[in-house]
């Protein structure tokens, strides 16, 4: 009986299901198949849904407090796309120009996330404070209240 040696390479190639997969073959954030995607995408679309008649009524009745919270959930609903963005680019394969990959995509737009809520906090202090010397009284305090009674 004669054994020889037989030697090949085994190259791994991603499958289709594999760019969604991280350690283990656990589902990655961005998958379609991850179960907590579609609930993320559905709630931060109901709060760009919200934010947008938040900050239009509290313009109109000179409510300070219903445009902070229509622009805080405004951004976070724009701080979803950064993610979703840092989760599918991270999952990409080295190459030429990125030998090592992405794989730290997703920390960095965890940091773009990061900057955005610090801006938004700046502007919210610069508004309050703002309104603190100069103030104003709620034009439409019944309007202000529904809409945000109804956001809650």
């Amino acid at each position: 009986m004669c054994l020889s040696r037989h030697h090949h390479h085994h190259h791994h190639h991603p499958h289709s299901d594999d760019f969604f997969r991280g350690p283990e073959g656990s589902l990655r954030p961005a998958s379609p198949d991850n179960p907590l995607l579609w609930p993320v995408l559905g709630s931060s679309t109901l709060l760009f849904l919200f934010s947008l008649p938040e900050i239009l009524s509290g313009e109109m009745s000179r409510s300070r407090g219903l445009v902070a919270d229509g622009l805080h959930n405004l951004l976070d609903w724009a701080g979803t796309l950064p993610l979703l963005f840092g989760l599918w680019a991270e999952r990409r394969a080295p190459s030429p120009r990125f030998p090592y990959g992405l794989g730290k995509a997703e920390t960095l737009s965890g940091l773009g996330v990061l900057l955005m809520v610090l801006a938004s906090a700046f502007m919210t202090l610069y508004l309050s404070v703002r309104g603190l010397f100069s103030p104003s009284p709620v034009r439409e305090p019944l309007l202000a209240m529904g809409i945000a009674l109804a956001s809650v």
